[in-house]
């Protein structure tokens, strides 16, 4: 297990609240490229509920799962997701979020209410939901 920081909800040193808390898509970068993600059938989001639970919506199906945090670390589990279908590129960007909220763990960065989530190849900024 992760050690959590002491300050529950809060990141340590006061960076900005990690749960709860909304986030919408701004940036999705692949191998340094940026993708457009402008007109997917849904908007990209994620919530990070206070009891450990996650979701949103990966721009054609929702996503579910488990999460723990540490310092910089994101611990994902139990993700699972919805299965319809949608345009290609919809599912072409969903493809590439679905593998960075996969099983396992994944980098963040909070500051001036952007989340940046990475993981291998794949950055991902998002902008807390007003």
């Amino acid at each position: 297990m992760i050690a959590l920081c002491a300050c529950v909800g809060l990141l340590c040193a006061g960076r900005g609240e990690l749960t709860p808390s909304s986030w919408e898509l701004y940036v999705l970068s692949h191998n340094g490229e940026i993708l457009s993600t402008h007109r997917l059938a849904q908007k990209v989001s994620v919530r990070l509920q206070n009891d450990g639970r996650f979701g949103g919506s990966s721009g054609c199906n929702n996503f579910f799962g488990s999460y723990e945090y540490g310092e910089g670390v994101l611990v994902l589990s139990s993700v699972g997701a919805t299965r319809k279908m949608c345009d290609t590129k919809s599912m072409d960007i969903e493809s590439l979020l679905l593998t960075l909220f996969r099983d396992g763990k994944a980098s963040y960065t909070l500051e001036n209410d952007e989340l940046i989530l990475e993981r291998d190849s794949l950055k991902a900024v998002f902008k807390k939901a007003r």
